[in-house]
């Protein structure tokens, strides 16, 4: 309880930094152990990545080295050309030196006891090999190749041991690598746990402050906005079940309970002055319903009200103002409507006048438009006729230009007939000669040629007759070619003539045009006047209706005036409620009628009369009441 109280006591800025700083907290520390992690990574990395990387090349580079050494020095002690074991010992030279290097590389860098005692091991199996080594070259340097290559074979075993010594070596350092990687492992496994320890903690803690900030801030802020929203639904009588507290949850309550007295108290007040409007307000309403003008809201209201008690007066002034200036604006409306309704009178009268004339003058142009109508209409008549003359007579020609073609094309068949006979007529004279060559040629046969020459006579006879009977076709076609060509002479000189008399009727026909043209002409300007005066007429009709309607509205205005007069006289103003209005008789007579028009004779005439508006009935009789008083 001393902890929570202490906490419910405390400002909000410091529950704020308060939670701020926890996870901030416990962020260093996490960041802290992962770093110190870190650090060791790197340290194991850098040993991994450097000294490893070098410890490794050395010993690559001396198991190579051995190697190439023993196979050179085969090549020295077995090889007898002299330049093969000069080459060879130079190549011995370069390689012991390598390796002497690297073993020394070996005995400089950082590494684990076991890893030194590896090295020292290998270096130990090395030198004793080189002793060894050392005689056999003596031998073969001083001649004594056999004894040299004793020595040579003796070596071998020293050679075991060495490369023996560098393959625990390589064991040695894969064993090491091995141990560094199972540390980065255990390492990893620290920040691990590490991490997940932090991480619970940051939640345990969270919950903790989140129930904390909850039973310390979040309750009470919304016990403090209910309590708002019920004061701003009209409860003044609110209460908030909250314990009395130091920081701003507490100042924030001591400030809604002051809020809630003042809202308290000024409510009380507005519901006075509110009555106080009210019962004003009705006051003068009633005044108002009583006629009475000058009524206002008396008392002195304040704020808003005070404002609603001024805006009301104010109409009010400005109700009486407009009713004294309707009643001046009646009187001068009723003088202006006398002068309008006298007006109308004179100008009604003349409009009927004017109206009479244009009927008289309407009917005398309907029956010049009749006689113009007729005169058209034979012009028409005439020219239909000699249409159809001239129709015949293009017909007429037609055929006669057909009777033309007909005889042209009849000669020319018989001059195609001439030719086929001219044909016939050497085909037989042709037969002729055949049949007298038959018969020559049947008398040198002899008894044989007798039946053939009896043919060949029949057969030339036949020629001869067909050659007369196609000269008598000959002569008979050229004589009809001769009767067609009169024909056709005879024919055109037809045709000559109905061209000419088809372009006579032509003109006739388009004078016949233009005569029926005018006459149409005249005709529709006729009918355009006769439309003119007509729509004059309805024109004027209409106006005398409008003045008639003018003169009613005059009088129903002047009526108007007087009934208004007589419904403001209950106003009570406030320069005096005794003023005199002297009225004027209502008027009673009612609009005189048009005067008698002759009757129409003009369908075009009789639309526009109907369509003009009637007169408006006369206004009823008002009793010649004086003007009321105000």
């Amino acid at each position: 309880m001393g902890i929570s109280n202490l906490i419910k006591n405390l400002k909000v800025s410091t529950k704020a930094h308060f939670i701020m700083v926890l996870p901030i907290l416990l962020l260093i520390i996490g960041g802290f152990g992962s770093l110190r992690v870190q650090w060791k990574f790197v340290s194991i990395a850098k040993d991994l990545c450097v000294a490893q990387r070098a410890r490794a090349q050395s010993v690559s580079d001396i198991s190579r080295a051995t190697a190439d050494y023993r196979s050179a020095e085969t090549r020295y002690v077995m090889v007898p050309d002299p330049q093969a074991i000069q080459a060879a010992r130079q190549e011995m030279t370069v390689y012991r030196s390598r390796i002497e290097d690297n073993i020394h590389a070996l005995e400089q860098s950082e590494a684990s006891q076991d890893v030194f005692d590896a090295t020292r091991r290998f270096l130990t199996s090395w030198q004793n090999y080189a002793i060894l080594n050392k005689a056999t070259l003596d031998a073969i340097q001083q001649g004594r190749t056999n004894e040299g290559r004793d020595f040579f074979w003796k070596e071998l075993p020293a050679f075991d041991q060495v490369t023996s010594a560098l393959g625990n070596l390589q064991a040695v350092e894969k064993q090491a690598n091995a141990n560094k990687v199972a540390d980065m492992e255990h390492s990893y496994n620290y920040v691990r746990i590490l991490t997940i320890i932090v991480t619970i903690l940051a939640i345990l803690l969270s919950l903790l402050i989140a129930n904390i900030m909850i039973k310390a801030v979040v309750q009470p802020l919304g016990i403090i906005t209910n309590a708002l929203a019920e004061l701003a639904e009209g409860n003044m009588d609110v209460k908030v079940a909250l314990d009395p507290r130091e920081d701003e949850i507490g100042t924030l309550l001591d400030t809604l309970n002051t809020f809630r007295d003042r809202m308290r108290n000024a409510e009380k007040q507005k519901q006075m002055e509110l009555d106080s409007l009210f019962s004003g307000i009705g006051e003068a309403l009633e005044g108002l319903r009583n006629c009475d003008l000058t009524t206002r809201i008396r008392g002195n209201l304040s704020g808003s009200f005070s404002e609603i008690q001024e805006n009301f007066n104010d109409s009010l002034n400005i109700l009486e103002q407009t009713v004294s200036q309707i009643i001046k604006s009646a009187e001068n409306i009723q003088n202006g409507a006398s002068e309008i309704r006298q007006a109308s009178d004179d100008l009604s009268q003349r409009t009927e006048q004017q109206a009479a004339s244009l009927e008289e003058t309407s009917a005398a142009m309907e029956e010049i438009s009749k006689t113009v109508d007729q005169a058209a209409v034979g012009a028409k008549d005439a020219k239909q006729m000699i249409d159809k003359v001239r129709g015949e007579a293009e017909k007429s020609g037609d055929i006669v230009h057909r009777a033309i073609d007909a005889m042209a094309k009849i000669e020319s068949s018989s001059n195609e007939i001439a030719q086929i006979i001219s044909i016939i007529d050497g085909i037989a004279f042709q037969t002729n000669l055949l049949a007298l060559n038959a018969g020559v040629e049947a008398a040198r046969a002899g008894d044989a040629g007798k039946g053939f020459a009896v043919v060949a006579s029949e057969v030339r006879a036949l020629a001869q007759r067909s050659a007369e009977a196609a000269k008598d076709v000959k002569e008979k076609i050229t004589a009809s070619a001769g009767e067609v060509d009169g024909g056709v002479v005879l024919v055109n000189e037809t045709g000559q003539a109905l061209q000419r008399i088809v372009s006579q009727v032509h003109e006739l026909g388009k004078r016949a045009t233009e005569a029926a043209a005018m006459a149409e002409e005249q005709a529709v300007g006729l009918k355009q006047v006769n439309t003119a005066v007509s729509e004059m007429d309805g024109v004027t009709q209409q106006n005398a209706a409008m003045v008639e309607e003018s003169t009613a509205a005059a009088r129903n205005l002047a009526n108007e005036t007087i009934a208004m007069m007589e419904q403001v006289s209950m106003f009570k103003l406030g320069n005096g409620n005794t003023r005199q209005f002297a009225s004027t008789p209502a008027v009673t007579s009612a609009p005189k009628k048009p005067a008698a028009r002759p009757a129409s004779r003009s369908s075009a005439k009789s639309a526009p009369a109907k369509a003009a508006a009637k007169p408006n009935p006369a206004p009823k009789p008002m009793a010649d009441d004086d003007w009321s008083e105000f």
